[in-house]
């Protein structure tokens, strides 16, 4: 069996595509496997890492701030169509699936157009334009929330699931701990803003850093992006002076995280983002949070998602334009203070999960695949036994 996995420009989009073709390469020995990414996301350095064939497509996403860059965006999703046709041409895929975002469209619409069954996933709790734009042509919608459910309507095979997430090593918090080179005992806040960093989240915490290392105990695993590690190992070279020298080991910086499933054992309370695969590993792990929505991301997505988390109890929401370091040092100390709040808020994290959705997507592929016999059909699909619903 043949997939064309089209998914990237983030690793919020990346990685539940990758979640699910795990669990068909687990579940269908010699399936094979083609996704399409974008030229500038952290995918392509991914799958090179993991020798996955792939093919980077010349599109860019809508750039909100830079408008005359927008004006080579038709030229480039054009092109991306072609690419894409071409190698669908070539690749032969038996189906098709896309996590949404700039890279599903042009991906997905040319599988369609050759005749490959297509599903979607949409990860946010309001589809995205890119979803809501092929829910058409698809077989077969998985969304992450009821509300995405009733945004699609009845015009659409839709089906609620987990938010697909790559099963984690087993391992306790002091082995977590120990891998990242952190300290076994003590509170740590874990700081990320994605793969690519945040520059309000690193701002932020470079400004209340001073007065949260006056907290006992307190440990930060800092997530920097890769762009953004100087800036902050600046900020922190300003901090540190006049401090004690022990200060320095109290802060961990990475610009990027490969063992994330690590990080979120070992941490007590995230500050994060609140796009879909965040939100899908904070509940995943049951982690506490502080959700500072994108306020660029389109259609509101990720502030509905810190929304919903907010009001299930599993979190805190903080508007970007009221996050200061001293706020920050406020509702850190306050949760710091109150343990019984944060594991409410840890249970309430772990109590919102789903469980499963990387499986249900993998079945779901197989039951739409084109080109199956019944009796290949069935065989498949018998793998699939104990998929939780």
């Amino acid at each position: 069996m043949r997939v064309w996995a089209v998914a990237g420009g983030t690793g919020g989009h990346f990685y539940p595509a990758l979640a699910v073709v795990e669990e068909l390469e687990n579940r269908i020995p010699g399936l094979e496997v083609k996704f399409a990414v974008s030229r500038r996301g952290l995918e392509a350095r991914v799958l090179s890492s993991n020798n996955r064939p792939f093919k980077a497509l010349a599109v860019e996403g809508f750039h909100r701030r830079e408008v005359i860059r927008n004006l080579l965006f038709p030229f480039r999703t054009a092109a991306g169509f072609g690419q894409s046709v071409f190698e669908v041409m070539r690749f032969r895929p038996h189906v098709a699936f896309g996590t949404g975002g700039f890279v599903s469209g042009p991906g997905l619409l040319a599988a369609w157009c050759m005749g490959v069954p297509v599903a979607l996933i949409a990860l946010d709790t309001v589809p995205g334009v890119t979803i809501r734009l092929l829910a058409p042509v698809a077989r077969k919608v998985f969304v992450t929330h009821e509300r995405a459910a009733q945004i699609m309507g009845e015009r659409v095979e839709v089906e609620v699931i987990g938010i697909p997430v790559r099963p984690s090593e087993p391992m306790g918090r002091h082995t977590a701990r120990t891998r990242l080179g952190l300290p076994a005992d003590g509170f740590l806040f874990f700081v990320t803003g994605g793969s690519q960093g945040s520059a309000a989240l690193n701002r932020s915490v470079g400004e209340a850093l001073p007065t949260l290392l006056n907290i006992p105990g307190l440990n930060i695993l800092w997530q920097t992006g890769r762009d953004r590690l100087r800036e902050v190992e600046e900020v922190i070279e300003g901090v540190m002076g006049g401090r004690p020298v022990e200060d320095r080991d109290r802060v961990i910086l990475h610009p990027f995280l490969d063992e994330m499933s690590a990080a979120w054992l070992a941490a007590d309370l995230a500050l994060c983002r609140a796009g879909a695969s965040t939100i899908a590993e904070l509940t995943a792990y049951g982690v506490p949070a502080l959700l500072v929505p994108l306020p660029t991301a389109a259609g509101g997505h990720q502030e509905a998602n810190a929304t919903a988390m907010a009001e299930a109890g599993a979190a805190l929401l903080l508007p970007e334009e009221e996050l200061s370091g001293e706020h920050l040092v406020h509702e850190v100390g306050a949760l710091i203070g109150d343990r019984e709040r944060l594991e409410e808020m840890g249970e309430a994290a772990g109590n919102a999960s789903r469980e499963g959705g990387a499986g249900i997507v993998a079945e779901g592929l197989v039951t739409i695949a084109r080109w199956l016999t019944d009796q290949e059909r069935a065989e498949l699909l018998s793998r699939f036994q104990g998929v939780g619903r």
